[in-house]
């Protein structure tokens, strides 16, 4: 029987993989571009309600895991 959660705990879904990988290429290309994450509007409202810290300490790890999903998951999806 094949279902959506099946499918997503399958480690060999190159569907979900490859997802996964380009929207973390996406997060990625976003930073590395001159659209500041810090300048949306809801980090203007996580700015408000936690400072500006943590803020900036959000987006740094948010864009570290991208990293570690790119150097992981890219290799399964071009060996594979």
């Amino acid at each position: 029987m094949s279902n959506i959660l099946s499918s997503l705990v399958n480690p060999s879904n190159q569907t979900f993989i490859a997802v996964c990988v380009a929207l973390s290429g996406l997060r990625v290309a976003v930073e590395l571009t001159r659209f500041s994450p810090a300048n949306w509007p809801i980090s203007k409202k996580i700015s408000k309600a936690f400072g500006q810290d943590f803020t900036e300490r959000f987006h740094r790890v948010g864009l570290y895991i991208c990293i570690g999903q790119i150097i992981l998951w890219a290799p399964e999806l071009l060996f594979a």
